[in-house]
């Protein structure tokens, strides 16, 4: 059974399985954990999902191959935002898709809304 934390801060997954004894043993999965909101996740169709580490650029590219309802109008192809926002570990990252992100760090994709 999967385990699945509902905030973006906590990116570890715990998958218990049973043993051929019975008992319950649990396993922790640990990646980079991108979370989708508002628009983003219902074009994507989930609310988050578990890449390898890597640049940036790279965690997106995985993204866009895993959830392409994304692309265009959110991702490119190449995994550069377009008309959406991206925050690493709370902080709003603007064009450096060079930036590693390592395991256990989280990245949110959300939409640029306006208006009032």
């Amino acid at each position: 059974m999967e385990v699945e934390k509902d905030c973006f801060t906590c990116p570890r997954q715990a998958v218990s399985d049973v043993n051929g004894n019975g008992r319950d043993q649990t396993v922790i999965r640990a990646g980079v954990t991108v979370e989708f909101f508002g628009v983003v996740r219902l074009v994507a169709g989930r609310r988050r999902l578990d890449v390898k580490p890597g640049s940036l650029g790279d965690v997106l590219r995985q993204v866009v191959e895993q959830c392409p309802t994304l692309a265009p109008a959110y991702l490119t192809s190449t995994g550069r935002p377009n008309q959406c926002q991206v925050v690493l570990n709370g902080l709003l990252v603007t064009d450096d898709l060079s930036r590693r992100v390592s395991e256990g760090e989280s990245v949110l994709l959300t939409t640029l809304d306006l208006g009032g």
